[in-house]
């Protein structure tokens, strides 16, 4: 094996570019392999200061119950303990004034029950946690490892560290590891200071299950926990159901997203091993003249398999080596290029761990393998008699049938990537000019608060008058066109009815309405499709808009200007308002999943007095770039130092998940790049070396008389015919692997005729391009020089 090692280096040094396309085709392979991987190892093994938070779950309950439903307390009291359930603990989280080192600003802490950290199983980065026993003795707090940097610049020591929340200081005793807001993003975590405290809290419950509880045991437990609630606190027909939610960052979100990822992934790394492989292949026809003499010498057929193992081996070491560096440089690009909206996966850094430096080691073992399979069964079957009879480079006919499989292998799997990557690419395209039915652009979100002085004083409720000074400070600053106001609310029992209900029309069910101030629609800029925009005078008379399908519910036969509805059914005590406008349909949230049902759905908007907090809607002119800086200054102005004002854009959540897709789609996009371009050098190659054997060929047409354009024709149409094949299964593979995105494709089909058709013109138009070069070769040989050496 020595020997053979060094028969192929003596050889491979003869071939530089050869050595150089097998080791880059190898090295793309495993680099972007490992690259991927990491990345989908960090999004399955996230970063997360609890142990063992795969077991831990978010309890929520639902339900349309008149009658007032459970407590956080009752939650927390009256969930089942054993049969799969470990323990379970309430947090409450509370906006305030917050002072720490000299800094104030506004922040939130977590009220956590005495059991919070036993259960979530957290270790402090610094410090100590707060004990059961603390509760009603010490004002105590434990601070996030993001608040313990900004505020306290990091420093290695807790001291006498002290923050204030409100009026009231406590002692930080511990500092928390990084990602430990994973749960909770919050500043601190307090105790609770008493039961009565516990009791009056509107929180989360969190549960602990057992190690490897069956998601079938664990909703089993709570649905007899559901049964129990709509018995004690639900109205007759209607119910009360629980579900939970895990705390560990869940790529099953992406919908398969991760699996396609991997698939793609492996998809890439049998491209460059394919590669390998019809490099060797052609690469062993040019070499058939030599091993059918060393056979006739006595050579052994295994000395030929052995020496063909020996160039992989050191085609796959220099292959590994770049791409160990090509998965450290996509480590680092991956990091830089992804968004902060993508934290929520635990996609941190990209990193090498003993699973991806496990799977890549395996990735090369794999590849060399692959690479060496066919290259060895060619040597292994020479034939000793029949080159010598065809003398050397008098090959005929076009390209050698041993290694087409393996170049329209690689195009076939090629074609899938890109049908898979043109299909997100159509799906982000959709989603990022999805219609909300108004003009969010230029439109800014302005929501204030005020910290009161002492947590026992209650903070003062804002009325429409009291308002109004706001919104003439906002619509004075420079840049505002028009201000507007809102506030969300729920209808008694989530119903709004009409007359027409009364006579048999069916209610609408909605989980919300907007109260809204003077000039809504026109701020907004709604589509009005009957009535008028809605007065100052409105909030007097009473007066609702109405989107177009909550008309149509509501008033099945049309006409529905000046007709009565009521917020609440049959029995509320809600006064009828007669309708004033019908707007067109909007959307406030963007949600790719038609059956989520938890979102607020807005049907109506009603000019009254608000039920609790506004918040402002602000429209800017075109360009106005430090408009957001200046409302800030106005409010803050308005409304004191102990105040927080938050000026977003409208689409601002939008646009960060908007940023997340972004990234996803441009890693699938990268990976149906590096897979079409690792084809196109595949078929570069072979059609380099099919030349090669064919100069005889060409030679005897151009003393016939071919010109050089039937040469470059012969040639393309071997391009052709190995890229239409590569491309028609591709396409076919392209609709089965669309179906692992489907749900991730927004209005987008698995089966989507453009993008399949898109991406198969594409990767002819490649290959076509990529059989220029040995076509332009083939055309300039001359022909009298061939024939002489032949």
């Amino acid at each position: 094996m020595l020997r053979s090692l060094a028969y192929a280096a003596r050889s491979l040094k003869r071939s530089p570019a050869f050595v150089a396309l097998a080791v880059l085709s190898m090295g793309i392979g495993i680099g972007v392999s490992s690259s991927v991987y990491a990345m989908l190892d960090r999004m399955m093994h996230p970063i997360t200061a609890f142990s063992d938070v795969e077991d831990l779950f978010r309890v929520q309950i639902y339900g349309n119950s008149p009658r007032r439903g459970p407590s956080a307390w009752q939650l927390y009291d009256e969930i089942p303990r054993g049969s799969g359930i470990e323990s379970v603990t309430l947090q409450s989280v509370t906006w305030s004034f917050v002072q720490a080192n000299g800094v104030d600003f506004p922040g939130r802490y977590a009220r956590v029950a005495p059991n919070y950290f036993s259960l979530v199983r957290a270790k402090p980065r610094l410090g100590r946690l707060f004990r059961p026993d603390e509760a009603a003795q010490q004002n105590v707090a434990v601070v996030s490892d993001a608040f313990w940097k900004h505020s306290f610049r990091n420093r290695s020591s807790i001291g006498d560290a002290t923050v204030t929340f409100g009026d009231r200081t406590y002692t930080i005793v511990g500092v928390m590891p990084p990602n430990s807001d994973q749960l909770i993003p919050v500043d601190a975590w307090l105790p609770f200071e008493s039961d009565g405290a516990m009791r009056a809290a509107h929180g989360w419950i969190t549960i602990r299950t057992a190690r490897g509880l069956a998601t079938a045991a664990r909703d089993a437990q709570l649905s007899i926990f559901a049964k129990a609630l709509t018995t004690r606190y639900a109205a007759p027909g209607w119910t009360i159901s629980a579900r939970t939610f895990p705390l560990k960052p869940d790529p099953l979100q992406l919908t398969n997203y991760h699996t396609a990822m991997l698939g793609a992934a492996v998809l890439i790394l049998i491209i460059g091993c394919a590669n390998v492989s019809s490099l060797m292949l052609a690469r062993g026809i040019t070499r058939t003249r030599d091993s059918a003499i060393r056979l006739s010498l006595g050579a052994s057929r295994s000395v030929l398999v052995r020496d063909v193992i020996a160039e992989v081996i050191m085609l796959s070491v220099g292959g590994a080596a770049v791409g160990l560096v090509a998965a450290n440089w996509g480590f680092s690009a991956l990091a830089a290029a992804q968004p902060p909206q993508m934290a929520w996966l635990g996609l941190t850094e990209p990193s090498w761990s003993w699973r991806v430096f496990t799977a890549s080691v395996g990735a090369a073992l794999v590849s060399a393998a692959i690479a060496s399979l066919l290259p060895a069964w060619q040597a292994s079957r020479v034939d000793p008699a029949e080159p010598l009879k065809e003398g050397s480079g008098t090959t005929t006919g076009r390209v050698k049938s041993r290694f087409r499989p393996l170049v329209i292998a690689e195009l076939t799997l090629s074609t899938v990537l890109l049908v898979g990557a043109s299909l997100m690419v159509k799906a982000t395209l959709h989603v990022a000019t999805f219609d909300f039915g108004y003009a969010p652009e230029q439109l800014l979100n302005v929501v204030t608060s005020q910290m009161a002085s002492t947590t026992a004083t209650p903070r003062p409720r804002r009325t429409t008058d009291a308002l109004m000074p706001f919104i003439e400070r906002v619509r004075a600053t420079p840049g505002v066109t028009s201000v507007t106001s809102a506030s969300y609310a729920v209808p008694d029992s989530n119903r709004i009815i009409s007359e027409e209900t009364l006579l048999g029309a069916p209610p609408l069910i909605t989980q919300a309405y907007q109260i809204v101030g003077q000039d809504f629609l026109r701020v907004m800029r709604l589509r009005l499709s009957q009535g008028r925009d809605l007065g100052d005078g409105d909030r007097a008379r009473g007066g609702i808009v109405l989107e177009e399908r909550a008309a149509s519910v509501l008033f099945p036969h049309g006409g529905a200007i000046g007709k009565l509805v009521k917020l609440g059914d049959k029995t509320s005590a809600n006064a009828w308002v007669p309708v004033v406008a019908v707007v067109g349909n909007s959307a406030f949230q963007f949600h790719d999943d038609p059956d989520i049902d938890d979102q607020p759905k807005v049907f109506a908007y009603l000019p009254t007095e608000p039920l609790h907090g506004w918040h402002l809607l602000a429209r800017t002119a075109p360009g106005a770039k430090t408009v957001s800086y200046a409302i800030q200054r106005e409010l803050k102005d308005a409304l004191g130092d102990r105040s927080f004002v938050g000026v977003t854009p409208m689409l601002a959540n939008f646009d960060a998940m908007l940023r997340g897709r972004y990234f996803l789609t441009g890693v699938f996009v990268l990976l149906g790049a590096v897979s079409l371009l690792l084809a196109a050098a595949g078929l570069f190659s072979v059609l380099m070396y099919a030349v090669g054997q064919r100069r005889r060929e060409f030679a005897v047409r151009a003393a016939l008389g071919a010109q050089g354009a039937d040469v470059v024709r012969l040639v393309l149409r071997d391009a052709l015919e190995l890229a239409l094949l590569g491309a028609i299964f591709g396409c076919v593979g392209g609709i089965w692997a669309g179906n692992l995105l489907s749900q991730w494709l927004y209005n987008v089909e698995p089966a989507d005729a453009s993008a399949i058709v898109g991406s198969g013109a594409v990767l002819v138009a490649i290959t076509m391009l990529s059989g220029l070069a040995p076509a332009i070769r083939a055309m300039r040989a001359d022909p009298i020089e061939v024939l002489r050496a032949t």
